[in-house]
């Protein structure tokens, strides 16, 4: 489908942030607002994280009139393992596992349905991958990443976006994917309503040769 466009980035000389517009034609066949709804009214079988207006996570237990009340209120939404069990994405995780064969994928859906805060600048350890499925979305990526010597998560809290260098801002659009590599700090500032799925790419783990 789009497996060569994504091997057009030299990943063996170097491991930046790259922005692919209209790469995923129709990302809808994927994710909308249906497959969303199944998923809150199934929620003991997903994993869900709310977001606060402060970037801040909301603990809902897995509730699903909880979850609704939230997301319909405007509030952002991450379901954190929607490929395991949507079958409509197993075609495009077997695309990327093809196209980087030491990876494993997952599915990860990001989205609220007005203007609403996401996390704050952070890092993430697997590489990923972000498909915009609906609305606009402005992303920032920074040079600038976490030492492996520090747990995931550890300085999310003490990030000054000054001390950092851009390596790429991008708006993206229905189709539109941008690749984040491992431990870079990033960001996303929707300004409106928004559906978006992240590809996480999880490296096989090392195996210890005699």
């Amino acid at each position: 489908m789009f497996g060569q466009r994504l091997l057009e980035p030299k990943f063996h000389y170097e491991d930046h942030a790259y922005y692919f517009p209209n790469l995923v034609e129709n990302p809808s066949e994927y994710l909308t607002w249906t497959d969303v709804e199944n998923c809150v009214n199934n929620a003991s079988f997903y994993e869900f994280n709310m977001i606060r207006s402060d970037g801040s996570e909301v603990d809902l237990a897995q509730n699903s009139r909880q979850i609704a009340n939230h997301i319909n209120s405007g509030g952002t939404f991450v379901i954190n393992n929607y490929g395991f069990r949507n079958r409509k994405t197993q075609k495009l995780l077997k695309e990327f596992e093809e196209i980087f064969p030491s990876v494993d994928c997952d599915v990860h859906v990001y989205g609220s349905i007005k203007e609403s805060k996401s996390f704050n600048i952070h890092e993430d350890f697997p590489p990923n991958f972000i498909i915009q499925v609906e609305g606009e979305t402005k992303w920032k990526v920074y040079k600038n990443r976490a030492s492996s010597l520090l747990d995931i998560g550890f300085a999310k809290n003490i990030i000054n976006e000054q001390d950092l260098e851009i390596d790429l801002e991008v708006v993206l659009k229905p189709g539109d994917v941008i690749y984040i590599p491992s431990r870079a700090y990033h960001c996303a500032f929707p300004d409106s309503g928004r559906l978006s799925m992240s590809i996480l790419c999880w490296p096989e783990q090392l195996k210890i040769v005699e």
